[in-house]
């Protein structure tokens, strides 16, 4: 375990994905608020799915398709 940590090649910062292909080191706070902004677009799209889905394998009408 020891030459993971002290591996010269490791990721000592989190990195966002460019446009050009690379990557660009990014502060913590950054990355967490990043991240927090994605969950929260992944949960906001779930509200909407999972109740579709339930009502489908339920057999209950599904109020989102009326």
């Amino acid at each position: 375990m020891k030459e993971l940590q002290y591996d010269p090649d490791r990721l000592r910062a989190p990195l966002r994905h460019t446009a050009s292909g690379g990557y660009e080191e990014i502060g913590w706070e950054e990355a967490w608020a990043y991240a927090a902004e994605r969950l929260d677009a992944l949960r906001e799209v779930q509200r909407f799915i999972w109740p579709s889905i339930a009502c489908r394998l339920t057999g209950l009408s599904d109020p989102l398709r009326r």
